[in-house]
């Protein structure tokens, strides 16, 4: 396999302060070009979890795999550095992805449940983003690719609204410590704890983000807070899935 063009030099650019959040795997920080200041965004791989020779090579390929993907829906790819910005003999693994300043689906979720207004997030742009996505996952599925845990913090927005999928390049699974909203997009069968990689967990997934964009309304009620991951679980196992009432059309659901 050919590696060459993979990587980025970190010497080329500049890690700022400004964090974009956590990920399953890591941090979010912006990072500037020191050349012309032109800003990307570098998810740091917490090596410290589970970090061996074979997860790094599978994250070389998937890198190999990603330098020639060009798809609208899909976060440009800048390449990917083993070693810590601020010291070379520290492994860090470190993703460089275009910036995108709008940031992600879940912060339109969040600005409309705290009403919000929003003009741009019409019917238009959410059907867009449901196209953009599908076919965003599909360019992926056909290069072997599977998302694992679609959910609207990874799912990015442009100036325009469009969508921009992320965060694809190694298996997501759950743990007993995670909050229950964030197991909502999560397959029946990868919450049963089955080693299942393929396009069902990713079209649940996706089925799971549509009803959210289509209706605004978060996919599951928890009563309490005391809801454990444990009963969630169950909940999913049993057949609990969000409802299709009569405020959505017939050809939406």
């Amino acid at each position: 396999m050919d590696f060459e063009g993979i990587f980025f030099n970190t010497s080329d650019y500049e890690l700022t302060s400004q964090n974009l959040g956590e990920g399953a795997l890591g941090t979010l920080f912006i990072v500037e070009k020191i050349k012309d200041k032109s800003k990307y965004t570098a998810k740091i791989i917490n090596s410290q979890k589970v970090f061996t020779g074979d997860d790094q090579m599978r994250l070389m390929r998937q890198s190999v795999i990603l330098q020639k993907l060009n798809h609208p829906a899909i976060t440009k790819f800048y390449g990917i550095n083993f070693h810590s910005f601020n010291d070379q003999t520290l492994l860090q693994p470190t993703i460089l992805t275009e910036f995108l300043p709008q940031g992600s689906i879940q912060q339109i979720f969040d600005k409309l449940r705290q009403n919000q207004a929003i003009n741009e997030w019409n019917g238009t742009k959410k059907m867009i983003c449901l196209l953009g996505i599908s076919s965003a996952m599909k360019c992926l599925h056909q290069k072997s690719i599977f998302n694992h845990f679609l959910k609207p913090n990874n799912v990015l927005i442009d100036e325009k609204f469009y969508p921009r999928i992320s965060d694809f390049y190694y298996p997501h699974s759950f743990s007993k410590n995670q909050k229950v909203e964030e197991l909502f997009y999560m397959a029946p069968e990868k919450l049963e704890g089955k080693d299942i990689f393929g396009p069902g967990t990713d079209v649940y997934s996706f089925a799971i983000l549509a009803y959210e964009i289509i209706t605004g309304k978060v996919p599951y009620v928890i009563e309490n807070d005391s809801t454990t991951v444990s009963e969630f679980i169950e909940k999913v196992k049993s057949g609990d899935r969000p409802i299709l009432d009569d405020s959505i059309s017939e050809s939406m659901k």
